[in-house]
């Protein structure tokens, strides 16, 4: 039986994200795409904030994080292999991924395994910093339910 790679777990995770713009303003998050998870969570080990991302659902076919990071780590990203990575504006970059939705799955998992490898980030941590207040007050009020 195989084991869960680091893609599997993050995509298990519900993670929070405030769009930009909006400072931490209480009640502004949403629940990120989960075929995204790792690799959001990875770009912020690295020191990257990722802005807005989509898992490529529905009929759309493009995986897509935009973030800001420095020009070196876009290209260590790139160095990786497995996305395009593309500058938007200065300081602004793109990674994307055009896929065959019969094999996007086991794309992102040896994508999230490269990453493990070759950058050292792990992506799966559930870290209560990177929630924002309105999804942790749920969280805290349904476990007293």
């Amino acid at each position: 039986m195989r084991s869960d790679s680091p893609w599997d777990i993050a995509r298990r995770l519900r993670l929070c994200r405030q769009p930009p713009g909006h400072f931490r303003h209480v009640g502004t998050c949403a629940v990120i795409d989960p075929g995204v998870n790792f690799f959001v969570r990875g770009l912020e080990e690295l020191g990257a904030q990722p802005i807005a991302s989509c898992d490529g659902h529905g009929s759309h076919h493009q995986f897509y994080v935009l973030f800001f990071a420095t020009y070196e780590l876009a290209l260590l990203l790139r160095g990786v292999g497995f996305f395009n990575v593309e500058v938007e504006r200065p300081n602004e970059f793109s990674l994307r991924l055009n896929y065959d939705p019969s094999n996007l799955s086991q794309t992102l998992r040896w994508a999230a395994e490269a990453w493990r490898e070759k950058l050292g980030v792990s992506g799966i941590e559930q870290d209560p910093e990177f929630e924002c207040a309105p999804c942790v007050r749920k969280k805290r009020v349904s476990k007293k339910l």
